[in-house]
């Protein structure tokens, strides 16, 4: 055996050096090929946590720039349901004492003060629910859907509430603002409701939100509630409100 191994060597059959190199070269490319399997696996890997942290964060985000948004709104809508002027107009107007022309300088006064956080439309409700002045002039008289009344609950007990958009239906939707207005003895005699369109509201108020977390700059209050999604925006103020907003 011996012999004929020597026998091929001196023909040339076989040739060792190369072999060996050969071995060197296979192991080689085995570990190059290894330590590249693990490093895609291992970036991989890390990608996938980067990814998942950032869209934490971004949620995080969009949820705290939600939360501002309604504590602002809350806030507008308790001073204007506090005003000493629209409180006394909005008494008389629930007392039947005042007509139209009232109701619209209420309206008015509503959107001038509440557009200033991105509110659209107004409404003044009775404790029956019915409307005694609206932005929408076609509503005025009418009674709100007792699916909408229930959920002013809070508010009748007194204190500021935010509705968010219901599911279903060919109306628009609309996010609210809701807050108790009370007469002079105390006691609730109506109800104002700001609104926002939500598809238009909440859109820009991630826009908002993500262009402060790229910045990492915090938003400004004013301009938050000017940048208040479809079914994301409900979908996180359901989360808002399951946290007590």
């Amino acid at each position: 055996m011996r012999q004929r191994e020597a026998a091929a060597v001196r023909l040339g059959l076989v040739n060792p050096r190369l072999d060996r190199a050969r071995i060197a070269l296979l192991a080689l490319l085995a570990a190059v090929l290894g330590v590249g399997l693990w490093t895609y696996r291992g970036v991989g890997e890390s990608l996938r946590e980067t990814r998942s942290a950032s869209l934490k964060s971004l949620l995080d985000t969009q949820v705290e720039a939600i939360e501002r948004w309604i504590a602002e709104g809350r806030h507008e809508a308790g001073q204007l349901a506090a005003d000493p002027q629209l409180r006394t107009a909005i008494a008389s107007l629930a007392a039947g004492a005042s007509g139209r022309g009232e109701a619209e300088r209420i309206i008015a006064r509503l959107i001038e003060t509440a557009g200033a956080i991105g509110m659209t439309s107004a409404r003044v409700l009775d404790a029956r629910g019915a409307l005694l002045a609206s932005s929408d002039v076609s509503e005025i008289g009418q009674g709100v859907p007792q699916e909408f009344l229930a959920r002013l609950a809070p508010a009748f007990a007194g204190r500021p509430i935010f509705v968010p958009p219901r599911h279903g239906g060919a109306q628009p939707k609309r996010t609210w603002i809701v807050a108790p207005v009370r007469e002079a003895g105390g006691r609730i005699v109506a109800l104002i409701a700001l609104g926002s369109a939500a598809e238009k509201g909440f859109s820009d108020l991630f826009k908002a939100a993500r262009s402060g977390a790229h910045h990492q700059k915090p938003p400004q209050r004013r301009g938050l509630a000017r940048h208040p999604a479809p079914e994301t925006a409900r979908t996180l103020a359901r989360t808002v409100q399951g946290r007590g907003a």
